[in-house]
């Protein structure tokens, strides 16, 4: 059963349900769709809490760059880059771009994957 962690700032939307995915580096052992999820904040700490458990419906490959974002390898419209990180918790592509290059020390980012629940 994968777990993910999360930064306090998005917790509350993983909890109640308005993030519903996540960008994370490929892993070892890759979660797949049909996988349970136990998705937390805190985690190894004392203040570790588990925010929810769902089921993967999909994980897709994805490229972060300043030129925009390709999923599977085809570049994203900017309705569905919008959509995408609202989905993902921010406000707007602009957000999510600014913090994706202060996480992964700048831009472009590949071998990421986009892990989505229900």
């Amino acid at each position: 059963m994968p777990a993910y962690n999360f930064k306090p700032q998005f917790a509350d939307a993983v909890a109640s349900g308005t993030k519903s995915c996540t960008i994370r580096p490929k892993r070892k052992h890759p979660t797949k769709p049909g996988d349970q999820l136990k998705l937390y904040t805190g985690m190894r700490t004392k203040h570790c809490r588990l925010l929810r458990k769902a089921t993967c419906a999909s994980v897709q490959s994805v490229r972060i760059s300043a030129n925009g974002i390709e999923l599977d390898g085809a570049k994203m419209t900017a309705a569905d880059e919008l959509a995408l990180a609202q989905a993902d918790g921010f406000t707007n592509v602009a957000e999510m771009l600014s913090f994706f290059s202060a996480v992964y020390d700048g831009l472009p980012i590949e071998n990421m994957e986009l892990i989505r629940w229900n």
